[in-house]
């Protein structure tokens, strides 16, 4: 008898987030891998422009931290702390086997070094922090930008359960980086997820 899959209506609850198409299959040991199309998702609202960076673990959590430094006197005006888990750390480099790379070729052809990574010495009062689970990364000459998007645990459980082929996913915020500060972070990524890219080698 066929399978049918669940009615995306009684399945994708209102507010999980926009909705995109997936394709997913089944490996051995029962492990699912998922494709998503980030092509259809939208852009998040949210947008913020760091000028430093750096990564560090935190409870086994891979965390992001940007920051807009002041004009003014020292320190910084705001941080924004994204937090991953390794897992997801890890999905978001397996897809930058290229992009990392490239981006390091790119620093040496315009003799540009990595951006020294962030020391951070006090959090300032602007501190926000969010979590993610997805990430896209791009560039344009010397500019970057990291998309975060988080899909729920419920959302996780309704696609695994019901086979979807389709899934919600809440665009948390885009952060825009000069490029030298997005290999930064990328090598830090990859140091602290355990899983060391051609890039950073």
């Amino acid at each position: 008898m066929a399978k049918h899959r669940a009615a995306l209506t009684t399945s994708i609850r209102a507010g999980e987030g926009a909705v995109i198409d997936v394709a997913s299959r089944r490996t051995e040991g029962a492990v699912v891998e998922i494709s998503l199309d980030l092509a259809s998702a939208p852009v998040p609202t949210r947008s913020y422009c760091a000028d430093v960076g750096t990564t560090m673990l935190d409870d086994g959590d891979v965390l992001i931290l940007c920051g807009q430094k002041k004009l003014v006197g020292g320190g910084l005006r705001s941080l924004l702390v994204i937090r991953l888990t390794k897992q997801a750390a890890g999905q978001f480099l397996g897809t930058c086997g290229t992009f990392h790379p490239d981006l390091r070729k790119y620093l040496e052809q315009q003799g540009l070094n990595p951006a020294p990574a962030l020391e951070l010495e006090s959090e300032p009062d602007q501190t926000v922090a969010l979590v993610a689970n997805i990430v896209a990364a791009a560039k344009s000459a010397n500019e970057g930008c990291l998309d975060f998007y988080h899909v729920s645990p419920r959302m996780w459980a309704d696609f695994t359960r019901h086979n979807l082929n389709q899934i919600a996913i809440d665009p948390v915020v885009r952060i825009m980086v000069p490029v030298q500060l997005l290999v930064t972070i990328l090598d830090g990524i990859s140091a602290k997820a355990g899983t060391e890219s051609e890039g950073s080698r």
